[in-house]
């Protein structure tokens, strides 16, 4: 496991590396499901997941270095959307987005170690 957020109602969500997944954890028995992998949901697979969070509502951003892109999970479905990345929004390209950070509904920063740049993105539009 790479990294862990909290979502709504308490429970987790942590990467699993091996079968590129986000597992959803309950915090009271332990028990894990499948929020998304390949196999469940639809939308670009993931690939080299490194950033989590978990934004308002049933979804959660993820910063994939390998698809040099941010996703919006939906937790409810597995569906997963490419936020921003190199065929979505404007601006410098990211080259291996490692955290993300929400601010606002309107507002994400992520962190691109080998860019050497913190990026602020509007989810809305992609744009960088």
């Amino acid at each position: 496991m790479r990294t862990i957020a909290r979502l709504a109602g308490g429970s987790l969500a942590v990467f699993e590396i091996g079968t590129r997944s986000i597992i959803r954890v309950d915090r009271e028995t332990g028990d894990r499901t499948i929020l998304s992998s390949a196999k469940v949901g639809s939308g670009p697979d993931i690939v080299d997941p490194f950033g989590l969070v978990a934004e308002t509502g049933n979804r959660q951003v993820v910063a994939d270095r390998g698809l040099n892109a941010i996703l919006s999970v939906d937790a409810a479905t597995g569906n997963r959307v490419i936020i921003s990345g190199p065929d979505r929004g404007t601006g410098p390209e990211f080259l291996s987005p490692t955290r993300v950070i929400l601010i606002s509904d309107t507002v994400l920063l992520v962190v691109d170690p080998v860019a050497k740049t913190v990026f602020s993105v509007d989810p809305s539009s992609g744009d960088r």
